[in-house]
């Protein structure tokens, strides 16, 4: 909220762990108005993941690491496979969720308006050029996927083609693997929307008007083409009264967006009224981490 000009607001951070609204009012954060789900954007690049990998011919999943680059002529190279047998299944899949993280940042993008039977999500052909230079075709998740953070229930709803092809007839292990992709999606979560409408309902009547009116977005998942317009536009259907104005910020540079939880907390720092919430060493060895929250709420 600092790093926006704004000592009141209400704050959406999507990050990759998590994602959270919170209200601040007069340069305090509202303990009782947070709420937090797991839907974000490191469960985003898993989801992406696992549905190219549950494919009926799932495509070779190669991550950097496991390429060398071989020269077969003048300015001509080629990418040969290389085994490193020592290597743990975690840093493995740490550098294809890696590989999946590039792929959402520069293909997902989220629909501008909700997809209906007349306009559907747009499935229209789009490949992605993976690392030793073959072709992952991810037209289904470039706007199926970031749909989620709108419509949690969709891949309960709407599996990948790939899972469902041969309808009644469908393989026992396509069916496991449209069910194991819908349960990577965690119950009861709510879409961003429904998360900012239910903060705002955690707050003082005098406030919401307020709130509706600075709504601050943040976090580098926030940065998926479309995701602002489209939260401003859902906002607007769900704000409880039309005198209420709903207005999105949203910073439009990459680094000030990743970011602003930085660029906030030096501003704060840097208050004169904040130099006596600072917690000193002889307090901090008496008290514990748990006097922060007591000292600084």
């Amino acid at each position: 909220a600092f790093a926006s000009g704004r000592g009141t607001a209400l704050v959406l951070d999507i990050g990759g762990g998590g994602a959270s609204a919170a209200a601040v009012h007069d340069g305090y954060l509202l303990k009782k108005s947070v709420r937090r789900h797991a839907l974000a954007g490191d469960l985003i690049n898993e989801l992406v993941m696992r549905s190219a990998q549950l494919r009926s011919q799932p495509p070779p999943l190669l991550p950097l690491y496991t390429l060398k680059r071989i020269e077969v002529g003048p300015g001509e190279y080629n990418s040969s496979y290389v085994d490193y047998p020592g290597t743990h299944p975690s840093f493995h899949k740490y550098h294809l969720l890696q590989l999946f993280k590039d792929v959402k940042e520069s293909a997902c993008r989220c629909a501008m308006v909700a997809p209906t039977e007349t306009y559907p999500l747009d499935t229209s052909p789009w490949e992605y050029e993976m690392p030793d230079r073959s072709s992952l075709d991810i037209s289904w998740e470039r706007c199926h996927i970031p749909e989620l953070f709108f419509t949690p229930s969709l891949l309960q709803t709407t599996p990948p083609p790939w899972l469902t092809e041969g309808g009644e007839g469908a393989s026992a292990s396509a069916s496991a693997g449209a069910a194991e992709l819908a349960g990577m999606v965690p119950e009861g979560v709510m879409s961003l929307p429904d998360l900012i409408t239910e903060t705002i309902r955690g707050c003082d009547t005098d406030m919401r008007r307020e709130l509706w009116g600075s709504i601050i977005v943040s976090g580098g998942c926030s940065l998926l083409p479309g995701m602002s317009e489209r939260l401003h536009g859902r906002l607007n259907e769900l704000v409880p009264q039309m005198s209420m104005k709903v207005k999105v910020i949203a910073p439009t540079t990459p680094q000030e967006r990743r970011f602003s939880v930085w660029i906030g907390g030096s501003i704060l720092a840097s208050l004169g009224s904040f130099q006596q919430l600072w917690m000193s060493k002889a307090e901090y060895d008496e008290i514990g981490a748990s006097g922060i929250e007591a000292k600084c709420p």
